[in-house]
């Protein structure tokens, strides 16, 4: 697992209890690991006779899409059938686990993991009373804990958090109601546990199937029938969720018992004896796992569940199982699936008139088919099953530009702020009042002329698009999808639209207080550029006092824009950061083929303060990592920038100084070592003859 796929969470791990029940993880689409988080609360809680209690934790710093969540409880309680147990999410909906089961036995969630797959059998007619591992028909014993159940209701609205929101991060509550007189019990602690994949996958078009051949379900006996559809395989595609629409006329609905079945094998009650003495109430009905937002506890009735609907004759409507259609969480599609009706009283009859199937499938992108999704493989373009990565970049060996630099993308671009000495400088290019206005009818605006031919990622852009959500699209058609939902990071991410630059990429809004926001382009022509004496074109694209849309619970606006230069290079501009300072915010560029990217920031991964400037650029002169612009010697690389006489050209690039002097030659051109030599032996000479 890669450092970054870590937990961000804070755990906190229950005893030996908790750890010895383990949930069954459904399968994650292949290319892409998951990991678990756990966020716990061990304040113990005493739920008092006839009354309700509530217990918080507050979960922050997961990122990823939420696959699957377990709640593990330690509940001590003489009467659990007095119990109605909720979960709330931050965003208040309720998930119901439990109502008036367990009978009278003594404690028996005492230490239960509540997990959607936790019955992955039961296929009726029941060989006994009982179908254990369903909270509504487990065979219940004082003092014997039921270790793994399947709650009431599913936790589908973690999909939707992680779909629409992107993130579970908020305070979830467990409510308790006791709705009995009689009897006390304690909350000792409780915990989630979150299955996470690191990134989010593609969701797929849905698919639907059904089968209108009817059956006759005889009065007389007990009589139990099937029927199939066939549904063809989606390849790599995985089950997010299943819906199945059902229309069973029957004169006593309370009599049935009804499953479906995966071709995995895999079962899934639907309902068991639900409906008492009414007619028809299965009529044109909808079961699906997010049928029912609402629920709070305490209450009399809750009508979305098929549990606890406050049936009449004729349909129920859209109506959640009695187990959840998430057990068949990430299994395919492909092959035949079974309904089994069973009619478990004699005397009453019915028809099933048809019934059909719609699947929400995910699955990710194997561009080079190596067995690893694109938006999880450090190299998504060259065959390296190993992942090999030298520099530990997240650049894989097989396609790194620079092996022996990080902090770069797949193609070579890199990064540097303004707090660093060889970084750019902030200089607020401001032009409110002689750009273009941009307005926001859908999710982004343009398309405008840059002025010039903008190279990024090997490909020559003219036109751009402003998003409201803080980012910048280069093309001539537009994005082809909304990023309004989902801020998927770190880039290169295969959700929404490539070629893009994330200037400050957040759920974002121009009117949601007063005054509004307001967004602007220019283009420059060379020799007019703003920006820090620029010689080139450039063209400035400016969001002005746009407001955080999530959460909702500050008015505080942000100001950035984006810089384009003629050169390749783009710079990003944070004016105001607002008091989230990038916590909910991706700063980056991607490739329009979604396989190359590069993130600065992205969800609080650096905290983002006022007066920054981010600089993207190609250092292909010399790799140094050093911009060409701020290089003081951009041909040799000198990651140092030393410039000892201050010169402003770097040592690299400082001709080397003049040989040493050399010594005044001597007559005739011959140096003064020569000059002796050839004197002495004349001398020498000379003195001899004389004393001769």
């Amino acid at each position: 697992m890669n450092d970054h796929h870590r937990i961000l969470l804070s755990i906190l791990v229950l005893g030996n209890l908790a750890a010895s029940v383990q949930a069954i993880s459904p399968p994650p689409p292949p290319g892409c690991s998951s990991f678990t988080v756990v966020a716990s609360n061990n304040t113990p809680v005493v739920t008092p006779d006839s009354g309700v209690v509530s217990s918080q934790i507050e979960v922050s710093g997961i990122r990823g899409f939420v696959w699957d969540l377990d709640v593990f409880t330690t509940i001590s309680h003489a009467r659990p059938t007095d119990l109605d147990i909720a979960l709330t999410s931050p965003f208040g909906t309720v998930t119901t686990l439990t109502t008036d089961n367990g009978g009278g036995f003594d404690h028996v969630f005492n230490g239960t993991l509540w997990d959607e797959q936790a019955n992955p059998g039961g296929q009726v007619p029941y060989a006994t009373a009982f179908n254990n591992g369903l909270v509504t028909d487990h065979e219940y014993m004082s003092n014997i804990v039921a270790a793994s159940l399947a709650p009431e209701e599913g936790f589908f609205i973690v999909n939707l958090l992680s779909l629409f929101i992107g993130t579970p991060d908020g305070t979830w509550t467990l409510t308790i109601s006791d709705d009995t007189a009689g009897e006390s019990g304690t909350l000792h602690n409780w915990e989630m546990r979150f299955t996470v994949l690191p990134r989010t996958p593609e969701i797929n078009m849905p698919l639907n199937a059904s089968n209108s051949t009817s059956q006759v379900i005889q009065a007389a006996g007990t009589p139990t029938i099937t029927s199939g559809i066939s549904v063809p395989s989606l390849g790599q595609g995985r089950i997010l969720s299943v819906s199945v629409d059902l229309d069973v006329d029957h004169t006593g609905c309370g009599d049935l018992d009804i499953t479906l079945q995966s071709p995995a094998g895999t079962v899934v009650t639907l309902t068991t004896d639900n409906g008492v003495a009414f007619y028809n109430v299965f009529s044109n009905v909808s079961f699906g796992d997010n049928n029912n937002g609402g629920g709070s506890v305490p209450y009399v009735t809750n009508s979305g569940l098929v549990t606890d609907h406050p049936y009449v004759n004729f349909s129920a409507g859209q109506l959640v199982p009695e187990e959840p259609l998430a057990a068949f969480k990430g299994e395919g599609t492909g092959g035949t699936w079974i309904l089994t009706i069973h009619d478990d009283t004699n005397g009453e009859g019915g028809m099933l008139n048809s019934w059909g199937l719609e699947f929400l499938t995910v699955g990710y992108t194997d561009a080079d088919g190596d067995g690893l999704a694109d938006d999880c493989d450090n190299c998504p373009q060259i065959v390296n099953p190993a992942q090999e990565d030298a520099d530990g970049d997240r650049v894989g060996n097989a396609c790194d530009p620079l092996p022996d630099a990080v902090d770069h993308d797949a193609f070579g671009y890199r990064f540097v702020d303004s707090s660093s000495p060889h970084g750019p400088p902030f200089q607020w290019v401001e032009i409110a009042s002689t750009g273009v206005e941009d307005f926001f009818p859908g999710a982004a605006s343009g398309p405008s002329a840059i002025g010039f031919q903008f190279p990024f990622y090997g490909v020559m852009y003219s036109k751009a698009w402003m998003a409201e959500d803080g980012w910048l699209f280069l093309g001539d058609l537009g994005p082809q999808t909304s990023l309004d939902s989902i801020i998927d990071c770190p880039l290169p991410s295969k959700q929404g639209d490539g070629s893009i630059v994330a200037a400050y990429w957040a759920q974002l809004s121009e009117s949601a207080y007063s005054p509004n926001g307001r967004a602007f382009h220019q283009a420059f022509p060379p020799g007019q550029c703003p920006y820090g004496g620029y010689p080139g074109a450039c063209f400035v694209a400016e969001w002005k006092g746009l407001y955080n849309g999530f959460p909702a619970t500050t008015a505080d606006d942000t100001s950035f824009e984006a810089i384009l230069f003629d050169n390749g290079d783009i710079l990003v501009q944070i004016q105001d950061a607002s008091n989230l300072f990038g916590s909910n915010a991706a700063i980056g560029i991607e490739s329009e083929n979604e396989l190359a990217g590069l993130s600065y920031a992205c969800h609080g991964s650096r905290a983002i303060a006022d007066g920054t400037a981010i600089l993207f650029f190609l250092d292909g002169t010399d790799q140094d990592g050093v911009p060409t612009r701020f290089d003081n010697c951009p041909t040799t690389a000198n990651t140092d920038q030393l410039d000892s006489n201050g010169d402003g050209v770097g040592d690299a690039c400082t001709p080397a100084a003049p040989p040493p002097a050399q010594p005044t030659p001597g007559c005739c051109g011959a140096s003064a070592p020569t000059l002796l030599m050839t004197l002495v032996p004349i001398l020498l000479v000379t003195r001899a003859r004389r004393r001769k």
